[in-house]
């Protein structure tokens, strides 16, 4: 059973509030979301995690990146 502790504590970055959270974090693993693996590698697999806005950089970073490994360019509007 893990007991929460009275301050989270910072681990490589990731905000932990027990010894299960900094096992994870020592792992570079986000203990708010352990689904997406180490470094995030299984992210857009993990329903928890966080996604990129529609319209936001990262969502159009993403898609002119897809578009490039594709050999084509994709217009965003």
């Amino acid at each position: 059973m893990d007991v929460n502790y009275p301050a989270p504590v910072q681990v490589h970055g990731f905000s932990c509030q027990n010894c299960a959270d900094v096992a994870l974090a020592k792992k570079d693993i986000d203990p708010a979301h352990p689904q997406s693996g180490p470094n995030g590698v299984d992210a857009k697999f993990d329903p928890t995690a966080r996604q990129p806005a529609i319209g936001s950089q990262a969502n159009q970073n993403a898609v002119s990146q897809a578009a490039a490994s594709r050999g084509g360019v994709d217009i965003l509007a």
